[in-house]
């Protein structure tokens, strides 16, 4: 699974998390625009060793009176196992708690503007990581300093059309550059693609949900659909970051009021695809 883990956004093993939709919401006030995604089912399928091989990942997520997000239930189901995981939320004035049922712990610190500007992950194991986000004068997510490296965006039009990526392992010190293409399609409510990207790092969806249910704590809500992206490397001499490069295509599904119903990802690697497909229920 590191070849995931070591681009920082992209696919995070079998399940990720944000970033390439961009700011702007284009929420009418209506309720068919005020739809909260409830549940999403990834299905993934690899071949290992020459067999395939399915993984079903089935989160499920509750809300408070308030709007905001109460709680998420993830039911994994792969070829040779099955596990259940859950976990709540409190939500305070500037700071959001996340507990999980195997003793894991998230907390959430948020800036003047309601904004994520530190993640603190400190696991039932005894693992601990501390995230820190930068945001410029517009409110726009400018940097990710995450577990794995340096996630630095650039935004055209509203949207995150590039980012670099800079590892912060000595050992494996080289830079990504991502490159994102838009359609002209647009979605009502917000563009679930944002759970593709990691905000995380080494963590994975089953560690952090936040970024999926509620985009706009590190504004990043939007109707944008991205149908592309390259990653590449200019570290050539470099197998491992070479390896790390990869191109993902995006299809897109609506459902009759226009939210995003499925995305389907191609993701192509130097020497493997790997395929994967999200389906939304909105509520």
């Amino acid at each position: 699974m590191k070849v995931f883990n070591r681009m920082g956004v992209g696919l995070a093993a079998l399940m990720m998390t944000v970033l390439w939709t961009g700011c702007d919401d284009d929420n009418t006030g209506t309720d068919a625009d005020n739809k909260k995604l409830v549940r999403v089912q990834a299905v993934s399928t690899t071949d290992i060793d020459g067999e395939p091989f399915t993984i079903s990942n089935n989160y499920v997520y509750t809300y408070n009176a308030d709007g905001t997000l109460a709680s998420w239930e993830l039911d994994m189901d792969s070829d040779d196992s099955e596990s259940l995981e859950n976990g709540a939320y409190t939500w305070t004035a500037n700071t959001i708690y996340e507990n999980h049922q195997d003793g894991t712990s998230i907390t959430y610190t948020l800036n003047d503007d309601n904004r994520i500007e530190q993640l603190a992950y400190a696991s039932a194991s005894g693992e601990d990581y501390l995230y820190t986000y930068a945001y410029d004068s517009a409110g726009r997510l400018t940097i990710a300093n995450i577990d794995s490296g340096i996630m630095s965006y650039t935004y055209t039009d509203g949207v995150i059309t590039s980012a670099t990526y800079q590892s912060t392992d000595a050992t494996d010190n080289y830079p990504l550059q991502y490159t994102w293409t838009y359609g002209t399609q647009t979605c009502r409510g917000y563009n679930p693609a944002c759970l593709i990207c990691n905000l995380t790092g080494t963590l994975f969806l089953s560690d952090v949900h936040i970024f999926n249910a509620c985009p706009e704590l590190v504004n990043l809500r939007s109707n944008r659909m991205p149908t592309e992206l390259v990653v590449t490397t200019t570290d050539t001499d470099n197998s491992f970051a070479v390896n790390n490069t990869c191109s993902q295509t995006f299809d897109y599904v609506l459902d009759d009021d226009g939210y995003v119903e499925q995305v389907i990802i191609c993701q192509k690697f130097i020497d493997f695809t790997f395929d994967i497909t999200y389906t939304f229920t909105w509520e």
